[in-house]
């Protein structure tokens, strides 16, 4: 029997299935699951599966028809087969406190933009997301804040991460950056970055594969540059001492 047309399924409430893998990965047309409302380990929110608690995001259907999602406040985690590559999806917003599952992301081949809540405390983000074009915090969360699309920590002391499918090929750290972090310019297409005199740590991995990278102006207040932040960037000019 062909199920590649199927777009609905509905799971009894004696279903169980520890979820170490994805069994409706076979499915491209699924755009959504329903589970009976007195299944003691699941649940759903239109038509997205959860556990029971709604703390574990399990499955998003791959042909689900928005392209616009917004991740319930109680989700802590997420099953590393929560989203399949083929999803349209391009613009997520997170919610929870604590977002530690970003690696999942890397499936989501149209992901534009990640929209951070008030609320939200803690983001890793340290895997490129090769399609992403910007970040938008709101304008009340007390942790983080972006400029142009690209994320900072909410004093601006901190660059945490420059999107990696953002157009442009010259990139100017503001002057009140004095840190940048882990992976922060991974992957992206920038050909100039200059670096402002405030600029005192360089972290881990910040250039890594930065291939097109071919100018960077570094000021000689930088103090600690990290294992490896160049690798990859294999056609890098240095300019120092140059404000």
């Amino acid at each position: 029997y062909n199920m590649s047309s199927l777009e609905r399924i509905k799971l009894g409430k004696s279903f169980e299935y520890d979820f170490n893998d994805n069994p409706f990965d076979k499915l491209p047309s699924l755009q959504r699951i329903e589970i009976d409302s007195s299944n003691p380990y699941f649940t759903t929110q239109n038509g997205i599966l959860y556990d029971k608690n709604i703390q574990t995001l399990i499955l998003y259907p791959t042909n689900y028809t928005s392209k616009n999602y917004t991740i319930p406040k109680t989700v802590s985690s997420m099953k590393t087969f929560a989203f399949n590559s083929k999803t349209n999806l391009q613009d997520i917003t997170i919610q929870s406190k604590e977002t530690k599952y970003l690696e999942v992301f890397k499936n989501l081949l149209n992901l534009k933009v990640i929209r951070v809540g008030k609320e939200c405390e803690q983001i890793d983000i340290t895997i490129p997301l090769m399609s992403l074009t910007a970040f938008d915090v709101d304008k009340d969360n007390s942790k983080y804040s972006t400029i142009d699309g690209v994320l900072y920590s909410k004093d601006q002391k901190k660059l945490l991460k420059y999107p990696s499918g953002k157009k442009g090929n010259s990139f100017v750290l503001p002057e009140t950056v004095n840190e940048i972090e882990n992976g922060a310019f991974s992957s992206t297409s920038l050909k100039m970055i200059k670096l402002h005199e405030s600029l005192k740590m360089i972290g881990e991995y910040v250039f890594n594969k930065c291939s097109v990278l071919d100018t960077l102006i570094v000021p000689d207040s930088v103090e600690r540059i990290g294992d490896n932040a160049f690798f990859g960037a294999v056609n890098v000019s240095f300019y120092c001492n140059l404000v």
